[in-house]
Protein backbone atom coordinates (compact mmCIF):
# COMPACT_ATOMS: atom_id res chain seq x y z
CA UNK A 1 0.00 0.00 0.00
CA UNK A 2 1.30 3.39 -0.95
CA UNK A 3 -0.10 6.88 -0.67
CA UNK A 4 1.73 9.80 -2.22
CA UNK A 5 1.78 13.24 -0.66
CA UNK A 6 2.03 16.40 -2.73
CA UNK A 7 4.23 19.22 -1.49
CA UNK A 8 1.35 21.72 -1.71
CA UNK A 9 -0.90 19.44 0.36
CA UNK A 10 1.87 19.03 2.95
CA UNK A 11 2.19 22.82 3.25
CA UNK A 12 -1.59 23.18 3.65
CA UNK A 13 -1.63 20.46 6.34
CA UNK A 14 1.31 21.96 8.25
CA UNK A 15 -0.44 25.32 8.32
CA UNK A 16 -3.73 23.69 9.37
CA UNK A 17 -2.06 21.76 12.21
CA UNK A 18 -0.82 24.96 13.88
CA UNK A 19 -4.28 25.66 15.28
CA UNK A 20 -4.04 22.51 17.41
CA UNK A 21 -0.82 23.30 19.26
CA UNK A 22 -2.49 22.96 22.67
CA UNK A 23 -4.00 19.57 21.90
CA UNK A 24 -1.88 16.46 22.19
CA UNK A 25 -4.02 14.25 19.96
CA UNK A 26 -6.24 14.99 16.98
CA UNK A 27 -8.91 12.44 16.12
CA UNK A 28 -10.53 12.44 12.70
CA UNK A 29 -14.09 11.19 12.24
CA UNK A 30 -16.00 10.60 9.03
CA UNK A 31 -19.74 10.30 9.55
CA UNK A 32 -20.62 9.91 5.88
CA UNK A 33 -20.02 7.32 3.19
CA UNK A 34 -20.53 7.27 -0.54
CA UNK A 35 -23.19 4.63 0.09
CA UNK A 36 -25.77 5.87 2.62
CA UNK A 37 -26.65 2.34 3.79
CA UNK A 38 -23.27 2.19 5.56
CA UNK A 39 -23.85 5.31 7.65
CA UNK A 40 -24.27 4.86 11.39
CA UNK A 41 -26.44 7.95 11.90
CA UNK A 42 -25.75 11.47 13.12
CA UNK A 43 -27.38 10.89 16.53
CA UNK A 44 -25.03 8.01 17.36
CA UNK A 45 -22.03 10.02 16.18
CA UNK A 46 -23.16 13.03 18.24
CA UNK A 47 -23.28 10.85 21.35
CA UNK A 48 -19.89 9.29 20.55
CA UNK A 49 -18.22 12.65 19.89
CA UNK A 50 -19.51 14.13 23.15
CA UNK A 51 -18.06 11.17 25.06
CA UNK A 52 -14.71 11.31 23.28
CA UNK A 53 -14.47 15.04 24.03
CA UNK A 54 -14.44 14.16 27.74
CA UNK A 55 -10.99 12.62 27.23
CA UNK A 56 -8.28 15.17 28.07
CA UNK A 57 -6.03 16.68 25.42
CA UNK A 58 -8.20 15.62 22.51
CA UNK A 59 -9.47 17.57 19.53
CA UNK A 60 -11.82 16.05 16.97
CA UNK A 61 -12.20 17.01 13.34
CA UNK A 62 -15.13 15.81 11.27
CA UNK A 63 -13.85 15.05 7.78
CA UNK A 64 -16.06 15.07 4.72
CA UNK A 65 -16.42 16.31 1.18
CA UNK A 66 -17.91 19.62 0.09
CA UNK A 67 -21.17 17.72 -0.46
CA UNK A 68 -21.21 16.83 3.26
CA UNK A 69 -20.47 20.36 4.48
CA UNK A 70 -24.01 21.38 5.48
CA UNK A 71 -24.63 18.16 7.40
CA UNK A 72 -21.26 18.25 9.15
CA UNK A 73 -21.56 21.95 10.03
CA UNK A 74 -24.97 21.26 11.60
CA UNK A 75 -23.40 18.54 13.79
CA UNK A 76 -20.50 20.81 14.78
CA UNK A 77 -22.94 23.57 15.71
CA UNK A 78 -25.16 21.17 17.66
CA UNK A 79 -22.22 19.87 19.73
CA UNK A 80 -20.90 23.39 20.25
CA UNK A 81 -17.36 22.63 21.41
CA UNK A 82 -14.22 24.49 20.37
CA UNK A 83 -12.51 21.10 20.41
CA UNK A 84 -14.79 19.78 17.61
CA UNK A 85 -14.49 21.31 14.14
CA UNK A 86 -15.13 20.40 10.55
CA UNK A 87 -12.84 19.84 7.59
CA UNK A 88 -14.67 19.71 4.28
CA UNK A 89 -12.31 21.68 2.06
CA UNK A 90 -9.68 19.00 1.36
CA UNK A 91 -9.41 17.46 -2.09
CA UNK A 92 -8.76 13.76 -2.51
CA UNK A 93 -5.15 14.63 -3.39
CA UNK A 94 -4.78 16.67 -0.17
CA UNK A 95 -6.60 14.27 2.16
CA UNK A 96 -3.60 12.00 2.90
CA UNK A 97 -1.62 14.98 4.24
CA UNK A 98 -4.46 15.71 6.66
CA UNK A 99 -5.05 12.09 7.69
CA UNK A 100 -1.38 11.38 8.38
CA UNK A 101 -1.46 13.99 11.17
CA UNK A 102 -4.19 12.19 13.11
CA UNK A 103 -3.66 10.14 16.26
CA UNK A 104 -6.73 8.10 15.26
CA UNK A 105 -9.20 7.93 12.39
CA UNK A 106 -12.77 6.71 12.99
CA UNK A 107 -15.05 6.06 10.04
CA UNK A 108 -17.85 4.01 8.66
CA UNK A 109 -16.74 1.73 5.85
CA UNK A 110 -15.61 4.34 3.30
CA UNK A 111 -12.66 5.06 1.02
CA UNK A 112 -10.49 7.20 3.34
CA UNK A 113 -10.04 4.24 5.73
CA UNK A 114 -7.68 2.82 3.13
CA UNK A 115 -5.69 6.06 3.09
CA UNK A 116 -5.38 5.94 6.89
CA UNK A 117 -4.37 2.29 6.77
CA UNK A 118 -1.72 2.91 4.11
CA UNK A 119 -0.30 5.75 6.24
CA UNK A 120 -0.25 3.55 9.38
CA UNK A 121 -2.70 5.82 11.18
CA UNK A 122 -4.60 3.89 13.88
CA UNK A 123 -8.07 3.17 12.56
CA UNK A 124 -11.50 2.28 13.89
CA UNK A 125 -13.60 0.92 11.05
CA UNK A 126 -17.31 0.84 11.84
CA UNK A 127 -18.37 -2.13 9.72
CA UNK A 128 -22.16 -1.81 10.14
CA UNK A 129 -23.89 -3.97 7.52
CA UNK A 130 -20.71 -4.60 5.52
CA UNK A 131 -18.92 -7.93 5.29
CA UNK A 132 -15.79 -7.40 7.38
CA UNK A 133 -14.00 -10.25 5.63
CA UNK A 134 -14.18 -8.74 2.13
CA UNK A 135 -12.06 -5.62 2.12
CA UNK A 136 -11.50 -3.66 5.34
CA UNK A 137 -7.97 -3.25 6.67
CA UNK A 138 -6.92 -5.75 9.30
CA UNK A 139 -3.81 -5.36 11.40
CA UNK A 140 -2.77 -4.41 14.93
CA UNK A 141 -3.48 -0.71 14.31
CA UNK A 142 -7.01 -1.31 12.97
CA UNK A 143 -10.07 -2.22 14.99
CA UNK A 144 -13.28 -3.31 13.35
CA UNK A 145 -16.50 -2.48 15.18
CA UNK A 146 -19.10 -5.10 14.39
CA UNK A 147 -22.79 -5.12 15.28
CA UNK A 148 -23.66 -6.93 18.49
CA UNK A 149 -25.60 -10.15 18.56
CA UNK A 150 -26.29 -12.49 15.71
CA UNK A 151 -26.25 -9.98 12.90
CA UNK A 152 -24.99 -11.30 9.60
CA UNK A 153 -23.40 -9.02 6.99
CA UNK A 154 -25.88 -7.68 4.46
CA UNK A 155 -23.81 -5.31 2.32
CA UNK A 156 -21.23 -6.86 0.05
CA UNK A 157 -18.79 -5.92 -2.66
CA UNK A 158 -19.06 -9.19 -4.55
CA UNK A 159 -22.38 -10.69 -3.45
CA UNK A 160 -26.03 -9.66 -3.57
CA UNK A 161 -27.03 -7.13 -0.92
CA UNK A 162 -29.26 -8.17 1.98
CA UNK A 163 -32.65 -6.74 2.80
CA UNK A 164 -33.30 -3.25 4.10
CA UNK A 165 -34.29 -4.77 7.46
CA UNK A 166 -30.98 -6.67 7.72
CA UNK A 167 -29.01 -3.52 6.96
CA UNK A 168 -30.98 -1.45 9.49
CA UNK A 169 -30.51 -4.15 12.15
CA UNK A 170 -26.73 -4.07 11.63
CA UNK A 171 -26.66 -0.31 12.15
CA UNK A 172 -29.00 -0.48 15.15
CA UNK A 173 -26.83 -3.15 16.78
CA UNK A 174 -23.64 -1.12 16.31
CA UNK A 175 -23.15 0.50 19.72
CA UNK A 176 -21.12 3.60 20.45
CA UNK A 177 -19.91 2.04 23.69
CA UNK A 178 -17.97 -0.47 21.59
CA UNK A 179 -16.47 2.34 19.52
CA UNK A 180 -15.56 4.33 22.64
CA UNK A 181 -13.78 1.30 24.13
CA UNK A 182 -11.78 0.97 20.91
CA UNK A 183 -10.89 4.68 21.07
CA UNK A 184 -9.59 4.31 24.63
CA UNK A 185 -7.63 1.19 23.66
CA UNK A 186 -5.90 2.91 20.75
CA UNK A 187 -5.18 6.12 22.67
CA UNK A 188 -3.49 4.21 25.51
Amino acid sequence: KEVFLSSSAEEKAKEWQKKFQNETKIIGISITAGNKIKELGDEKFEDLIKKILLIENIAIICIGSKNDKERIEALVKKIGSQKFTSETNWSLEELPSLIKRLALYIAVDTGPIYIAHALNVPLIDIIGPCDGSEQPPKDDASIQILPRGEVKPSSFVFKKRGTKEEIEKALKETHIEDILEAVKKILK
